[in-house]
């Protein structure tokens, strides 16, 4: 081979090396990868997709963007796990991860850092001038039987959220059956009360519980109760006052990125705050709406609710599967929607 052919193999050489290269350097540097390929600058995002997305999702109630800086006015109430995870949906096409800060009164800002647009800090807050509320109705005891009230209760339009004990005959069908309605589901825990009589005895946590046990008898509750996102306490007054014995629950079941409902069977409950102080999201029973299954008593229940409802943001309701429930609230839920009240489930009012 003379020089002359070794030298335009040489070339070649390089320039197919030249191509690899440039073809490398086009597949791990290309825009998709980049945030915000696909809007721009950081101000027309805020404004366009961002935004948008934040109001399909009956977020935002007025806003205003100036320089990328972007105002919320929001409904007061919901949790700040409900809002943490919209703002990361809304903001997943554009790659960036948001930092939150509450520490700010009556809200929360949100930071955003784009590489070549700079930072924006989006001032979220509460709108004071909205006199209604949000309101959460939990239905306990699902799981016992299946008859024409639990088929109504599926039917509702309204977020109903299903409470379904384990280890019943129909649990894991209800269960499943309200997850395909669109319902939320809560794993409906037998604890023990002071005054405990027996039942699901496979499933119940005991007073002074180790751990184990916990852990063993929560996995099994949780596949008798497919697509559950949270977890309240039926019965459960002795375990829920006792801060020992709830720590270890509490311990179990954080793993599982589950919510947990104080259902307050007991005033010396202390699930909510030990739920808090451990990280789980919580929420707390505010009305028990049927200890009388009198339908002027469950009508006054709901008054109080809606008045919860307006004072505090938000106001979580617990009745169980009996007729006189099921007209009062089909009688109610109309006027309070008329009213301006939102119907949420738990997970939405978990902080």
């Amino acid at each position: 081979m003379n020089r002359s052919s070794k030298k335009k193999i040489i070339i070649w050489v390089v320039l197919f090396l030249i191509i690899d290269i440039a073809i490398i350097a086009i597949i791990y540097l290309k825009d998709d990868s980049a945030p915000f390929s696909n809007f721009g600058n950081l101000e027309g995002y805020i404004k366009g997709e961002f935004s948008a997305s934040l109001k399909d999702q009956g977020l935002i109630i007025e806003s205003e963007s100036t320089n990328g800086n972007l105002s919320v006015l929001y409904a007061k109430g919901y949790g700040n796990v409900w809002l943490e995870k919209v703002i990361e949906q809304s903001l997943l096409p554009s790659g960036l991860k948001p930092e939150f800060d509450w520490s700010v009164k009556n809200g929360f800002n949100l930071k955003l850092t784009h590489p070549t647009d700079g930072t924006r800090t989006l001032k979220f807050r509460v709108d004071e001038n909205i006199i209604s509320g949000l309101i959460c109705i939990i239905i306990d005891d699902f799981g016992y039987f299946w008859d024409e009230r639990v088929e109504e209760l599926m039917s509702f339009d309204t977020p109903i959220t299903f409470a379904v004990i384990p280890g019943h005959e129909y649990s894991e069908r209800i269960a499943k059956s309200a997850r395909s309605n669109m319902k939320e589901v809560l794993l409906h825990l037998p604890m023990e009360a002071f005054d405990h009589k027996g039942g699901e005895d496979e499933y119940i946590i005991k007073y002074k519980m180790d751990k184990g046990e916990i852990e063993s008898r929560v996995s099994k509750a949780l596949a008798s109760v497919p697509g559950a996102s949270g977890i309240n306490n039926h019965q459960g007054s002795l375990v829920t006052s006792d801060t020992e014995t709830f720590q270890r629950f509490l311990a179990v079941i954080r793993p599982y990125n589950l919510y947990f409902i104080d259902s307050v069977t007991h005033s010396s409950s202390v699930a909510f705050r030990d739920a808090q102080i451990a990280g789980v999201p919580a929420g707390r029973r505010t009305v028990f709406l049927d200890d009388s299954e009198d339908e002027k008593t469950i009508d006054y229940r709901i008054e109080q609710l809606k008045d919860k409802a307006r004072e505090n943001g938000n106001a979580i309701g617990i009745g169980h599967i009996n007729s006189e429930t099921i007209v009062a609230l089909k009688n109610r839920i109309p006027f309070l929607i008329e009213e301006g009240f939102v119907f949420v489930y738990p997970s939405q009012l978990v902080n």
